[in-house]
């Protein structure tokens, strides 16, 4: 490691390369990296750097360009030339950036989605964001966040990807005026794509069974446009890290599945069906809408509960006992599987045991629309 604290440059130009090592200060984290103190200075970086740069100091100016590692503190001036990274830029709070941004390589931010806070880039400048942008979630809910914001214009580059560390959510990056906002949305999975401007949306039903579960449905499907089977986050295989809250906007998270496409066709099996029906926002959204086994209301539950008794399956109350005394999701695949008759013809019987034992299963969902969704659901419409 070597340490740069200051660098004096009175008059004319000079450049300063760090090349695969670390740069750090002797103050430590996140204090002065580089400090010019006047004329005319180029810093490269390819190496690792921790700091803050001050390249205006004496009436100087310069150029940051990085390659390599930069974790920054709270400040980055450098004039109108600007700073350039096709490296990685690690935020940790707010850093501001005097001149010009241009990014081709990652940012790397921690946001609170419930909290509205996030790392992010303050520029007193132009900012043309083409980087990889990955969102270190520490809690999740439906709303925008801001990541960057310019006193110039902000341009997003055609080369700007979103990538996550949640499992739950993919991320859409807009610019909104002069600031880059990033929102959590649902994922989708598509299927398959034929002729047709249509985008075909499978909502599972369940829940907790995940959007497998329609996997031999849309194999057989032949229609016009595009296939998608909606990942509800915290749904099936799509389980929920430490610390966020999936949950927190169901049902009405299918609305932001509704909005990422054009002309879209949603179909709704079981209680995905019931999750629509419940939602009246996704009208202006839809150009169809499909229901597959579904019911107007929670009157259903009763009647289910009814047949249950009339037909008993012992391998069903054995299981429901073990999950009972331990609410886990290998407890509700055996219930899933030993119901099977209930929900197959005797012919289809095998086929359905093979496909229920497959499947992946959430507990968590499960237990969330039984508390809160099951019992008092009623079609809005």
């Amino acid at each position: 490691m070597i340490t740069l604290t200051t660098l004096s440059n009175m008059t004319g130009s000079s450049h300063v390369r760090n090349g695969h090592v670390a740069v750090a200060t002797l103050a430590g984290v996140n204090g002065t990296a580089v400090y010019s103190t006047g004329g005319y200075m180029s810093v490269f970086n390819n190496g690792a750097m921790t700091g803050d740069i001050y390249l205006l100091n004496g009436g100087g100016s310069g150029c940051f360009t990085n390659t390599g590692s930069f974790s920054p503190g709270k400040s980055v001036t450098v004039g109108t030339c600007g700073v350039d990274n096709s490296g990685t830029i690690n935020l940790s709070g707010t850093t501001s950036i005097a001149g010009n941004y241009r990014g081709s390589g990652k940012l790397l931010i921690d946001a609170d989605f419930v909290g509205g806070a996030s790392d992010r880039l303050a520029i007193d400048g132009d900012a043309v964001v083409g980087d990889t942008v990955t969102v270190n979630a520490r809690t999740i809910r439906n709303a925008p966040i801001k990541i960057a914001s310019a006193t110039g214009s902000t341009t997003l580059d055609p080369a700007l990807k979103m990538a996550d560390n949640s499992h739950l959510y993919d991320f859409k990056a807009t610019a909104v005026g002069k600031d880059l906002m990033v929102a959590p949305v649902v994922r989708l999975r598509q299927h398959s794509s034929r002729d047709g401007d249509r985008n075909w949306l499978l909502l599972p039903g369940g829940p907790g069974i995940g959007s497998e579960s329609l996997q031999e449905l849309a194999d057989c499907l032949t229609v016009a446009g595009s296939l998608w089977l909606v990942v509800l986050p915290g749904d099936g295989s799509n389980p929920a890290p430490a610390g966020t809250a999936p949950f927190a906007n169901w049902p009405h998270v299918v609305v932001d599945a509704a909005r990422m496409l054009p002309n879209v066709v949603l179909a709704g099996h079981s209680t995905g069906g019931m999750y629509l029906l419940a939602t009246p926002e996704l009208e202006r959204h839809l150009v169809g809408l499909v229901l597959i086994d579904t019911a107007p209301n929670a009157s259903w539950h009763a009647h289910f509960v009814e047949v249950t008794l009339r037909h008993p399956l012992p391998a069903v109350d054995a299981a429901a006992a073990i999950y009972a005394a331990d609410k886990c999701d290998a407890s509700i695949a055996a219930i899933a599987v030993a119901s099977a008759e209930w929900n197959f013809t005797p012919q289809g019987l095998v086929a359905g045991r093979e496909l229920l034992s497959r499947m992946p299963y959430n507990s968590a969902a499960i237990e969330w629309s039984d508390a809160h969704f099951d019992h008092v659901y009623k079609a809005a419409r």
